[in-house]
């Protein structure tokens, strides 16, 4: 699974036209981060 972190954070209209897209992107940027800390 690709995770663009620019693209969640920089397109909110994103999110309210596929939400769960929004939240699994959302998840997967979070873990990212987690992980590369």
């Amino acid at each position: 699974m690709k995770v663009n972190n620019k693209t969640a954070e920089l397109d909110p209209e994103g999110y309210l036209i596929h939400p769960e897209d929004g939240i699994m992107m959302l998840l997967s940027s979070w873990l990212v981060r987690k992980i590369s800390n």
